[in-house]
């Protein structure tokens, strides 16, 4: 997977750059960072969400070295924002009028952005190639009410369920068959509390949309918001049992709460989610857990990541 993410993102950044070179940088003139040098090289301004440190930073310097020699008249000038605040860092450098040509948006960032002129619409671009991607992946950049693509898929994700097994077993829970619903999920918390003596808990995540987004129920129907439902109050129900029987670390609900990938690293869950990419964490953060990690699909309707 993680080779199929080197080579895709390859694809789409190498289109990206090349439809800046085609633009002369980004559409809106006013927000360009584009700029030409006395001896006709046009440099142009490359933004990612912190990607720069050892995994990633050789690769884009070999792919913007690679560009540039094919390209000798541009140079692509690699600015890697920290992974905090990036969305306020987007809002500071449109407002300023200083976004770079070619940056990494989810497409929450890239709809406000294009709501205001700001992005290039890939359908008017000659050579773009949008075509060539996955099309449920491209119409994550088309908006509601704003005709044309705004953006290139380079990067799908989903999440996976991850069991610290070897810590249930120590305390007597059989783990031969992990959850597959969340009734069977929040049993299993329940029983890990009961046979631990609450030492060892299981939950620690918080209910939020995406948790009832992923139990099958509708979230927004018409104009209006619809998931206060039968369904959606058992969840909660289920949240604040698990709460009550000692299946959840109090972390969990504090303002400062690092989320449930933070605390199984830390060894205060024995469950989280999280994307294949959550393997090289346990191997950076918390190598001791990965030989009694179990890894099983997503229950439920498995949520899709994507980066554009």
């Amino acid at each position: 997977m993680r080779k199929t993410r080197t080579i895709v993102t390859g694809v789409a950044l190498a289109a990206a750059f090349s439809l800046a070179a085609c633009t002369g940088g980004s559409g809106a003139s006013s927000t360009s960072s584009a700029s030409s040098s006395a001896g006709g090289t046009t440099e142009i301004s490359f933004q990612t969400w912190s990607l720069k440190n050892d995994r990633f930073t050789p690769y884009f310097e070999q792919l913007v070295k690679d560009f540039e020699a094919e390209n000798p008249d541009i140079k692509v000038k690699w600015i890697d924002q920290p992974g905090d605040g990036y969305e306020d860092k987007i809002l500071q450098q449109a407002n300023s009028g200083e976004l770079p040509d070619v940056l990494n948006l989810p497409p929450g960032f890239a709809y406000k952005l294009a709501d205001t002129g700001l992005l290039v619409d890939l359908d008017k671009v000659e050579g773009a190639k949008v075509s060539e991607y996955v099309d449920s992946a491209a119409k994550a950049y088309q908006f509601p009410n704003i005709e044309g693509h705004y953006g290139y898929p380079w990067y799908l994700g989903t999440d996976l369920n991850w069991y610290n097994v070897g810590k249930m077993k120590e305390v007597g829970v059989d783990t031969s068959k992990l959850p597959t619903t969340l009734d069977e999920l929040f049993s299993m918390a329940s029983n890990v509390a009961k046979a631990s003596n609450g030492e060892v808990k299981m939950i620690s995540s918080v209910p939020d949309i995406g948790t009832f987004s992923a139990a099958g129920i509708d979230i927004y129907k018409d104009g209006k918001f619809v998931f206060n439902t039968d369904e959606a109050a058992k969840i909660i129900d289920q949240f604040q049992k698990a709460y009550k029987d000692g299946a959840m670390p109090a972390e969990a609900l504090n303002a400062d709460y690092q989320g449930n990938a933070a605390l199984y690293k830390q060894g205060k869950s024995t469950w989280t989610t999280g994307s294949a990419g959550f393997a090289s964490a346990l191997k950076a953060d918390a190598p001791s857990l990965i030989d009694q990690t179990e890894v099983t699909p997503r229950i439920g309707h498995a949520p899709v990541f994507i980066q554009g």
